[in-house]
């Protein structure tokens, strides 16, 4: 059943592997907000999948640490969002040593959506990844109109930038940036 004006603040998960701390399911209305909370041990701290037009998503002031898992790992997911959403001051930090052969851990993961405003993030793998897993700090398909500003490091050391499995960003496929988008150094 959709819900109309969710607020969640100042709150703690911590998760044994499920899948998500916070997931707005389709079709809610009105506010929806996620502040000053704290997520780990999901394979996914936050998402939002498709919403009524009237529908506000507002995600800010959140710390999700994504464990190491067998599977790939999400910190934001945002699907479907065609009223847009304003996602500001949060950290997604990967903080756990190695990772499974083949597993993507991504930062924000954004596909079919518009009109996202990305601003004052940190999206953080200070190198942890290894062991064949993959990194992605960024994530976008099918997404127009998506503004990042004031980007705090995706990163992991300068010496990993030649790395092929820790990418700053992935981009499927390249054009899917809409008008007035900061693009992302390539690394």
């Amino acid at each position: 059943e959709a819900s109309v004006n969710v607020s969640i603040t100042t709150s703690s998960f911590v998760g044994r592997g499920a899948i998500y701390g916070v997931s707005f399911f389709d079709f809610n209305s009105g506010l929806l907000s996620v502040t000053s909370s704290s997520f780990s041990g999901y394979r996914g701290g936050i998402q939002a999948y498709t919403q009524n037009a009237n529908a506000s998503v507002f995600i800010a002031s959140n710390t999700i640490l994504p464990p190491t898992f067998a599977s790939d790992t999400i910190g934001l997911h945002l699907n479907g969002l065609t009223s847009g959403a304003t996602v500001q001051n949060n950290s997604i930090l990967r903080r756990e040593m190695n990772a499974a052969a083949g597993v993507t851990y991504f930062g924000l993961f954004i596909v079919d959506s518009t009109g996202i405003v990305f601003e004052r993030n940190r999206v953080s793998n200070p190198g942890l990844v290894s062991n064949g897993g993959n990194w992605s700090g960024i994530y976008l398909e099918n997404a127009q109109g998506i503004d990042l500003h004031l980007l705090l490091p995706i990163g992991y050391p300068p010496q990993r930038a030649g790395d092929s499995n820790h990418n700053a960003h992935s981009v499927n496929p390249p054009e899917t940036y809409g008008p007035n988008t900061t693009r992302l150094p390539a690394w």
